[in-house]
């Protein structure tokens, strides 16, 4: 279904359905290659990871607060500090 209904080009590994996508979990993304025109299946790491983090893992930190409950709005803290 997936290669009938974007035009993927290549063989398709076997997917499960999802419904839901957690910070730093890989997920199936349709590319376009510019270069040849085709349409291509990739596995992409799923998340924001700002331009003055060191550490891709941050993007899972910042969705959580010290006690690893999750977070209901932004987050302000250091917002001053960091661009």
């Amino acid at each position: 279904m997936i290669a009938e209904r974007f035009g993927v080009a290549g063989p398709l590994p076997n997917l499960a359905a999802r419904f839901n996508a957690a910070p730093l979990q890989e997920l199936p993304v349709v590319r376009l290659n510019p270069d040849t025109g085709e349409r291509n299946l990739h596995q992409l790491r799923w998340g924001l990871v700002p331009v003055w983090a060191k550490d891709a893992a941050i993007g899972s930190k910042l969705i959580h607060d010290d006690r690893r409950q999750p977070l209901r709005h932004g987050r302000a803290v250091g917002s001053l500090e960091k661009p």
